[in-house]
């Protein structure tokens, strides 16, 4: 297989070699180098990274002073640790080697066969704790300051409690377990309890208490719990699997200790009974009557398990969740209330279907009591007075008082437009959302789309606009700077704000006073992206402050420059610390945010990517990528990777196409209008650019960008190529599809979602036709390029089959790929290299004017599938 991979890597170079800076090519960023895992010391004065490769990579560790006068790098590194007492560094290697350092000490000191560790600290010292993959199972404590060890052996597993210092171990002496309660204060074993296949070792918080559960010696099937304190004289019996009062149930495993450690929980485990009779008649019986598709049940056989509670001192075991529930803790520090949250069929049913409803309960996790609430439950309080839900309709947020049960509606007349923001039927509401506790006055902190607010849960004062109003005035989405790390703030730490800008894209930081009167203070707002403001589709990112000092790190990075690492005090001055910028050596690409006006009159916007190399006198052809609103990412860092779904800008940029992402903003019941409306006017503006090659532009979608593609090209013969991966075409029959996963998702997906239909089928046919591409493939003018493959689980492969199927017997130019084993996007490398390569082949031919391949020409017959491939 490397074989071929590197034929690949060659025939691309032979195809695509031009220009003074290299074009990108696959074999260019098979190791593409990016920074990660970045921590800094407590007391600030140094900071650790790793600067990892993608794909067959490694990861090499960073140990450097913020002074920048010292540094360290450290191959193969796979994990660490900080050791903020000691000054030292514990890091893990991929070949299984424990290595310890000081800061700005060159001796390294190495453990082989490491099989697991872990640091803490008790007293003030800090142990390393380690085993190794040796035959007398060996494991070692280390004071890591003094490099003083005591060591353990068969010792199958231990559980500890970090906070002081006790350890339970397990080991194995003549053919049973044994259990031993070590405290590291005196280094005494005591044996506490020998039995067989010992398990679910759980220790309390204060770490006095444990819970295991072991299996019966005269009956292996009947699983005892057991209990023991410190100093009792011997371990107690609690309860054991038949003693359960629920038949069919059995102990899964012990999830941990209540907070208080009056109560264990744990999870019951549904006992699966095999009724099949011999000789069984294996029909599935569909009905009307069913809560839940037959197809959704069959995905769903497994045995359920059950959170369930038990008392220490009663010994009696209650069930808290019911079939179909979910149980949810809403504070860490208070687990004598839970919501339990109950939908008896799937979501995408819950606009008809009254089994998909959710009821939302608030669960007495000592009783087991619930009582039902109209509110979707998000927090509690920190002194457990009150709890914070959304209503029903999701648009306001209410507080429950638990004492009295009264229910206070909190954002209702909050000063602010009602209009909606969102585009989509189920999405027609202004939007608020909890961000928070005020642990100062116990108040409420919460967003609207831009501004911060607080209230008090009872209501008795007025709102408080934190940042005043400015966010709404000047188009700023303010949010919590360090949001992701803590639900709960004080005076001290709650002033820092991540801001982002959502008309020019800027990202940034602003400062915040806590009175609400003033504006907030502009820190730093620019074309870079550093934190995700809770606003753009991005796992979240967040500044990581020193534990004693107030030094940041900050990671900072563009479009078309690697993200990077930054120390800074005010968040005014950024000082480097990593410079990785690999795009240097390539022809890469620059761009800019374009504002225009759409087909029908709409002011909108998109982002135009540019190569690196563009000569104004020259002509570029174009390819247009679209979904939903891809404008707030502008500055997000663009990774050359092989083409796995969408377009990728660095590598086609370098290879000489001008890329253009523009907003679509969609009128209910006209989804495939807008998409149109959108991108027509978006390529009409770049056809006026002296340097723009307007008769040879591209489209491009993947899933729902795919079955855009498909509308487009069926309703205008603008394009010059098109590309439609994993799209639809016809959504008459795909709201009658079940997928594999069971879940009939699509017509929910058409009625409130993103389909934007707005209405059933029966209600309104005549958009579902409209809207359907495949009523208009007659029309069809531009070559088009199909992906689509049979195990995709969330567009039936049906469709790319009707689609090509049409187009075929309406003689238009066509082609369609399908991946034996993919799905919605091509996940084995060497299917996607082989689809980017067609991907560029395809739009080189109509786009460049470069001759067919001959897969295009002639096609691959089935009988030479793995054989040929036609490049």
């Amino acid at each position: 297989m490397r074989r071929k991979l590197n034929l690949l890597f060659i025939l691309f170079l032979v195809i695509h070699a031009y220009g003074q800076k290299p074009i990108l090519t696959p074999s260019n960023f098979k190791h593409w180098p990016y920074v990660n895992s970045p921590s800094i010391s407590a007391d600030g004065k140094y900071i650790v990274y790793r600067i990892s490769e993608t794909n067959w990579g490694t990861d090499t560790l960073y140990i450097q002073s913020v002074n920048q006068k010292w540094k360290d790098v450290i191959p193969n590194i796979k994990s660490y640790i900080m050791a903020e007492r000691s000054n030292k560094i514990i890091m893990l290697t991929s070949d299984k080697k424990l290595k310890i350092k000081s800061f700005e000490k060159r001796d390294i000191n190495s453990i082989s066969d490491v099989q697991n560790h872990l640091l803490f600290s008790n007293d003030r010292t800090e142990w390393l704790l380690y085993q190794t993959e040796t035959k007398n199972k060996e494991l070692t404590l280390r004071d890591i300051k003094t490099n003083k060890e005591i060591k353990f052996i068969n010792v199958s597993s231990y559980t500890i409690n970090q906070n002081n210092g006790t350890i339970i171990l397990k080991k194995e002496e003549e053919n049973q377990d044994v259990l031993y309660w070590l405290d590291i204060k005196d280094f005494k074993e005591q044996r506490l309890f020998s039995g067989k296949n010992i398990s679910n070792i759980v220790m309390d918080e204060p770490g006095n208490q444990i819970i295991f559960s072991s299996e019966e010696e005269n009956n292996k099937k009947d699983k005892i719990i057991w209990y023991y304190k410190r100093n009792d004289k011997k371990v107690s019996r609690l309860i054991s699997e038949h003693q359960l009062l629920e038949e069919g149930l059995e102990i899964a495993d012990i999830q941990r200790f209540s907070h208080d450690g009056t109560s264990i929980f744990l999870n019951l485990k549904e006992i699966k009974k095999n009724e099949i009779k011999k000789n069984p008649i294996l029909v599935d019986i569909w009905s009307s009557r069913d809560s839940r598709l037959q197809e959704l049940q069959l995905q769903d056989l497994s045995p359920r398990t059950y959170l369930s509670v038990m008392n220490i001192e009663e010994k009696h075991i209650i069930r808290l969740q019911k079939e179909f529930e979910t149980i949810n803790f809403l504070n860490n520090e208070n687990d004598n209330i839970a919501t339990a949250r109950l939908r008896e069929s799937t979501i995408s049913e819950q606009n008809w279907n009254p089994a998909a409803k959710l009821h939302n309960f608030i669960l007495n996790c000592r009783t087991g009591q619930r009582e039902e609430i109209n509110l979707y439950l998000i927090s509690i309080s920190p002194d457990s007075k009150y709890l914070i839900g959304l209503d029903e309709t999701l648009t306001d947020l209410c507080s429950y008082e638990i004492s009295s049960g009264k229910v206070i509606t909190l954002t209702k007349d909050l000063p602010i437009p009602t209009e909606a923001t969102g585009d989509t039927p189920e999405n027609i509401r202004r939007s608020i959302s909890f961000a928070g506790w005020n642990l100062n006055d116990g108040s409420i902190i919460f967003y609207d789309d831009y501004d911060i607010w607080k209230i008090d849960p009872k209501k008795q004062t007025k709102f408080t606009n934190l940042t005043n109003g400015y966010g709404r005035k000047h188009s700023l989405v303010f949010r919590l700077g360090n949001a992701g790390q803590d639900k709960n703030y004080t005076n001290e730490n709650v002033k820092l704000l991540s801001t982002f800008n959502t008309l020019t894209k800027e990202n940034g930081f602003f400062e915040m006073s806590l009175s609400g009167n003033s504006d907030p203070t502009e820190l730093t707002l620019d074309s870079y992206y550093y934190s995700q403001p809770d606003y753009m589709n991005l796992s979240a990112r967040y500044p990581i402050k020193a534990k004693n000092k107030n030094i940041w790190i900050v990671t900072r990075e563009k479009a078309n420059v690697s993200p990077n690492y930054f120390i800074t005090t005010d968040f005014k001055y950024f000082n480097p610390i990593t410079n990785l910028q690999p795009e240097n050596k390539f022809n890469w690409f620059t761009y800019e945010l374009i504002n225009y006006t759409s087909q029908d009159g709409k002011e909108t916007q998109g982002v135009l990517f540019k190569p690196e190399n563009l000569d104004p006198s020259k002509k570029y052809p174009v390819i247009i990528n679209y979904y939903e609103i891809l404008t707030d990412q502008a500055n997000v860092y663009r990774e050359p990777d092989l083409i796995h779904n969408n377009v990728n800008i660095p590598l086609c940029a370098s290879n000489g196409y001008t890329i253009f992402t523009p907003d679509v903003h969609y009128t209910i019941t006209k989804p495939g209008e807008s998409v149109l409306n959108s991108v027509l006017g978006g390529a009409k503006l770049l056809s006026s650019y002296s340097w723009i090659d307007s008769i040879h532009i591209g489209i491009q979608g993947h899933s729902f960008g795919g079955y855009e593609t498909n509308y487009i090209i069926t309703h205008t013969p603008f394009f010059a190529a098109a590309i439609s991966s994993s799209g639809f075409c016809n959504l008459v029959s795909i709201i009658g599809n079940v997928p594999p996963s069971g879940d009939p998702y699509f017509p929910e997906w058409a009625e409130e979602g993103q389909g934007r239909i707005g209405y059933t089928l029966w209600q309104r046919p005549d958009l579902y036709i409209e809207n359907s591409p495949i009523f208009n493939a007659d029309k069809v003018t531009t070559p088009v390029l199909l992906m689509n493959n049979k195990q995709d689980y969330t567009v039936p492969f049906t469709q790319g089959v009707e689609f090509f199927t049409a187009l075929r017997r309406l003689n238009k130019v066509c082609w369609m790929l399908q991946y034996d084993g993919e799905k919605h996007s091509l996940t084995r490398e060497e299917y996607a290299l082989d689809y980017t390569l067609r991907y560029l082949q395809f739009f080189d031919h109509y786009l460049k004017g470069k001759p067919m391949p001959q897969w295009m020409k002639s096609g691959i017959p089935a009988k030479l599938k793995g054989v040929e491939r036609g490049y």
